[in-house]
């Protein structure tokens, strides 16, 4: 528990870290993060995303994936963040994993990103490596989970209410102004990979989805 406490400090101060840089860019340049001012994203986006970030660090060591579904343990491992990326998800994931050590089983992690459900179906096809990918809400509407190769060791994370009860394995929904994650079991076992009794019993964060 102690170490489980130290860490989750760690990627408190992490993440503090980042939300403090980008305002900072933001502020002193002028920069807008969707190249629009009516469209820079609010403080609460940016923040949930901080929290979304954080989760899918912490799933990295609360899933168990089957080896025969995974590279050597000498090469790496890529989590692909997909959709147009206002608040800036990749940057903010990519830092955390780096600043926290984050492995997959012994492999390092590798966070790349794409703009299109079609560009990201064709690199999950190609490349085995791939064995998480974030969903943002940007391409909800395009969702399609029959149109989605849904290999064996395959996770895809939903980002937001519009994913939810959409065949993913994974989603962030907020319920009563609180972040949680919606976890579906079924779905992770037909692509071979296990959620630890700690993922589960974090009700605070975490619930079972159907």
């Amino acid at each position: 528990m102690a170490v489980l406490k130290k860490n989750l400090e760690r990627l408190s101060h992490c993440l503090g870290t980042v939300f403090f840089a980008i305002t900072v860019l933001s502020n002193t340049t002028g920069l807008s993060l969707k190249g629009n001012d009516a469209m820079k994203p609010t403080r609460a986006e940016l923040r949930m995303v901080n929290l979304e970030t954080a989760i899918v660090v912490r799933s990295m060591d609360n899933l168990s994936w089957q080896t025969e579904n995974l590279p050597p343990v000498t090469d790496h491992v890529v989590i692909l963040v997909v959709g147009y990326d206002n608040c800036l998800f990749r940057e903010r994931l990519a830092y955390l994993a780096e600043e926290s050590n984050a492995t997959i089983q012994g492999r390092s992690v590798r966070i790349e990103s794409c703009r299109t459900l079609e560009e990201a179906s064709k690199s999950v096809f190609e490349e085995k490596r791939i064995i998480f990918v974030v969903l943002l809400d940007s391409v909800s509407h395009q969702w399609d989970m029959h149109g989605f190769p849904m290999r064996k060791g395959l996770v895809v994370f939903g980002q937001g209410n519009s994913y939810l009860r959409r065949g993913l394995t994974m989603s962030s929904i907020i319920r009563n102004n609180r972040l949680k994650v919606s976890v579906n079991l079924s779905k992770l076992k037909r692509v071979n990979v296990l959620a630890s009794d700690h993922l589960l019993s974090t009700s605070q964060i975490f619930f079972q989805g159907r």
